[in-house]
């Protein structure tokens, strides 16, 4: 269940409803929001910015978000 970011001002974000997309992943893969942040290798809050389309994210962390969505 990949999640494509939008590309906006040379940045990446996420779709707002990508944080509760996420949520939902990680109750049916039964892991907490705090261990996807882990696997993906950034802060639960940071995470969650990003998520919601607060903050840009870094195409390293995209691509660590999609790797962790397919496994």
């Amino acid at each position: 269940m990949p999640i494509a970011p939008i590309r906006q001002d040379n940045r990446l974000y996420y779709p707002k409803e990508s944080h509760e997309q996420v949520i939902q992943w990680c109750r049916v893969k039964g892991i907490t929001l705090d261990d996807f942040a882990l696997q993906v290798g950034v802060p639960r809050a940071s995470l969650v910015n990003i998520l919601k389309g607060i903050d840009a994210t870094p195409t390293r962390v995209a691509q660590a978000i999609n790797d962790a969505l397919r496994a």
